[in-house]
């Protein structure tokens, strides 16, 4: 995409925009009359760029539709979630793999690096925020959730289908702002 741009910039007075797709390049494109062989061979590269970018996202909307039918068939609902596409939930759903091994939440919440840090320190007692070291990069707080951990039980809020400690801690977030 930044080759496109470059060449069309050297194009078109004043460049084409931030917003460019392959959907305006070829609108913008088609507006350009060129005389000079630097021109034309110019513009020739761009159709070949352009060409090249729709190829392009034409195999990444069969790949996104390939992992979303993938997702759907194991009964996640991980790409309900805000910011989850197909791919994040693959790669949760990967990452974790058979969300039985875990025995319980707690367990799940230490694997992911989402459980609460023990700060006790003498005679002081207690425990410290979420820990911060994620060693598995998609898992974050929405996964304990969604993959299926505690499913038999009451431990979702039911308006939003997240973990009750989780929407406990947003709303108090909200309350705080």
């Amino acid at each position: 995409m930044h080759r496109l741009h470059r060449l069309l910039t050297e194009l078109i007075p004043g460049g084409a925009g931030k917003d460019l797709s392959a959907t305006k390049a070829k609108r913008l494109l088609a507006t350009v009359r060129l005389r000079s062989l630097v021109g034309k061979t110019t513009r020739r590269m761009v159709v070949e760029e352009v060409a090249d970018l729709v190829a392009a996202d034409a195999k990444l909307k069969a790949l996104t539709k390939e992992l979303a039918t993938a997702v759907q068939e194991r009964g996640s609902h991980l790409m309900k979630l805000p910011g989850i596409g197909p791919a994040g939930a693959a790669r949760i759903l990967a990452d974790v793999g058979d969300i039985e091994r875990f025995p319980d939440l707690k367990h799940f919440a230490s694997w992911t690096g989402t459980a609460p840090l023990d700060a006790s320190s003498g005679s002081r007692s207690g425990t410290g925020s979420v820990g911060v070291g994620c060693h598995h990069g998609a898992l974050d707080v929405h996964a304990p959730t969604d993959v299926g951990v505690g499913a038999g039980g009451d431990i979702r809020a039911p308006e939003t289908g997240l973990d009750r400690s989780v929407q406990m801690r947003r709303e108090s977030r909200r309350d705080a702002v």
